[in-house]
């Protein structure tokens, strides 16, 4: 925390940080998926997670790596949650025997079809 750092021109925000200098404009696609960058004014707080899409910018960060707000994202338990075997849908049990079925109906196919008259 306090720490002044340097983003230039493609590098990734490795913190929430507050911005110094310079004309940020951030692509937070990595994060929520959207492909448009954002304009930030110097004050304003810059999540950890986005692109710097312009000149170089200088930030001071506000909080550690460990606390950051791209850090709580990934750390909740959406992401976190494990499978439960007895909620598998439809497609899943099918998509298992698909293939095999799928093979073994074209090579029948192939072996009826080719046999000469």
């Amino acid at each position: 925390m306090g720490h002044r750092i340097v983003i230039r021109n493609n590098e990734i925000i490795p913190a929430d940080a507050i911005l110094l200098k310079g004309h940020a404009l951030v692509d937070f696609s990595f994060v929520t998926g959207e492909a448009v960058p954002v304009n930030k004014t110097l004050g304003e707080i810059i999540y950890a997670g986005g692109r710097q899409t312009g000149e170089a910018i200088e930030l001071e960060v506000i909080k550690p790596v460990s606390q950051s707000y791209l850090t709580q994202l990934w750390n909740n338990e959406v992401f976190t949650r494990k499978n439960d075997k007895r909620m598998q849908t439809f497609n899943e049990k099918v998509s298992r025997y698909f293939t095999i079925i799928l093979l073994s109906i074209a090579f029948a196919s192939l072996i009826f079809g080719y046999q000469p008259i």
